[in-house]
């Protein structure tokens, strides 16, 4: 998930912790450190991207990170750069943080509620997400591997 913020403006990368009327809590990082997140993952020591509150008025948008074309996806490039699963670090949490959801599971989420905001019209919230509608049906359905990256 990528999520932009204003006041001041910053982008955010990685997963929905929960979304409330007080704001959106994410673990991940800010997108400008993103490369040197990457290099730390990849020496395999252990990481982890921190916990954030959001307040909801400094939210501007919430985006899924998926591929454009032959533009990939900050998942897939993560992938490439560390050879680690961006998903398996953002969802690694201690055992003393219990998160309102999994990434795959802030995603079905991001995806029902876009559906619902475009009355059900899958066409519609498909162009809308960036994926196909098959994608939006199987992510839906809860398909195992089906979230959008």
């Amino acid at each position: 998930m990528l999520v932009t913020l204003n006041s001041p403006r910053e982008k955010f990368w990685g997963a929905i912790l929960d979304v409330t009327a007080a704001g959106l809590s994410v673990r991940g990082i800010d997108l400008n450190s993103f490369e040197d997140f990457a290099q730390t993952a990849r020496t395999e020591d252990p990481i982890t991207p921190g916990a954030v509150f959001f307040p909801m008025h400094r939210v501007e948008k919430m985006e899924l990170d998926v591929r454009s074309g032959s533009i990939p996806s900050l998942c897939d490039r993560f992938a490439a750069k560390t050879g680690r699963d961006a998903a398996a670090i953002l969802d690694a949490l201690p055992d003393s943080i219990s998160p309102g959801c999994t990434l795959v599971e802030a995603e079905r989420r991001f995806v029902e509620a876009t559906v619902a905001a475009l009355n059900y019209d899958l066409l519609q919230a498909a162009a809308s997400l960036g994926i196909t509608e098959e994608q939006v049906r199987r992510v839906l359905a809860g398909a195992p591997g089906s979230g959008p990256r």
